[in-house]
């Protein structure tokens, strides 16, 4: 259904485009940073917030989502005794 609705194919990426949920406790809040996708073509569905049923949706495929340049990840350095096995 979803891709009869955009045309027929779906991209490589699909969002959900939940934007705000509910954390244990109740608070609502917003993902930290943002998201980011800059590899599209992707589907975003557009539901907002978290919960909503799929009659909400308002499919729309766009280039990207966000264009950004992050920051590099840290080094991961696995301990000296699983280096030395993996040799």
């Amino acid at each position: 259904q979803i891709a009869a609705a955009i045309g027929g194919t779906l991209p490589p990426v699909m969002w959900d485009g939940v934007t705000s949920f509910t954390v244990p406790g109740g608070a609502s809040t917003t993902p930290e940073g943002g998201i980011f996708v800059n590899d599209g073509p992707l589907l975003n569905l557009n539901l907002k917030i978290q919960g909503a049923p799929p009659t909400n949706a308002q499919p729309e495929v766009a280039k990207m989502l966000m264009l950004a340049t992050l920051p590099e990840p840290a080094k991961i350095v696995l301990p000296a005794a699983q280096e030395a096995r993996a040799r």
